[in-house]
């Protein structure tokens, strides 16, 4: 998870809010992402694009607009924002200043109070969610496929070969993978999986009409060695 987009109400009361919230996210080594400059694109097109392009979605919903029987709206781009990156299956919080009244489709769904007094509980809560997020969805991993031989042709011959992984954690497999393409790279050839953490063993297979090959559990610091099941 390397990119998260802030979806906020651009004002000069903001401004310091939003730039703590920016230095939480590279403090996890997530890159934040913004609407306010789209380089002449529609501004609803290109802010969606953008939050697609990210991994998930920070809405920082402060006070706006007062209500005549009291408390306060936020912005409804920020609203609208949260809403498409739910809907969009990402990860999104929103950290809700004190009085404004959050609503829209996912209203209900969890949430992060803010108040400016006590910033500091609202960044840590944050920072949490942020590692809990990253944690879940691991990293990417290069592992290369041994014997050589077995690796060009799954490589070269991709057509009629599948390749499919699944991984081992805590005593349990996970369900088999979609089939994913191997890369042919000087030196070898090398899967790229997404997901993983230092925790997980992965086990790879590969198959064709005439034969199967598949791996032990292997630790990913490790290279996958296929064995052909008989």
């Amino acid at each position: 998870m390397d990119t998260a987009f802030v979806a906020q109400w651009f004002n000069e009361k903001d401004r310091f809010l939003a730039g703590e919230i920016e230095r939480v996210l590279y403090s996890h080594g997530v890159r934040p992402v913004r609407g306010d400059h789209l380089d002449g694109e529609a501004l609803e097109d290109g802010v969606k694009a953008r939050i697609d392009a990210c991994h998930c979605l920070i809405a920082l919903a402060t006070q706006r607009s007062q209500l005549a029987e009291g408390g306060w709206v936020t912005h409804p781009w920020v609203i609208n924002e949260y809403g498409h990156a739910k809907t969009q299956g990402k990860q999104a919080i929103a950290l809700v200043e004190s009085g404004v009244t959050w609503q829209g489709m996912y209203a209900a769904h969890e949430y992060i109070s803010l108040d400016r007094q006590h910033l500091s509980d609202a960044l840590l809560k944050l920072s949490m969610t942020i590692g809990s997020w990253k944690e879940q969805a691991g990293q990417t991993w290069k592992l290369q496929i041994f014997p050589d031989e077995i690796a060009q042709k799954l490589a070269l011959e991709g057509t009629n070969w599948t390749c499919t992984y699944r991984t081992f954690e805590q005593g349990r497999y996970s369900d088999w993978s979609l089939p994913i393409t191997p890369v042919p790279e000087p030196g070898g050839v090398f899967l790229y999986v997404t997901g993983l953490n230092d925790r997980k063993l992965i086990e790879v297979k590969v198959a064709t009409t005439r034969a199967t090959w598949q791996s032990p559990a292997t630790p990913q610091s490790m290279p996958v060695i296929l064995r052909e099941l008989r």
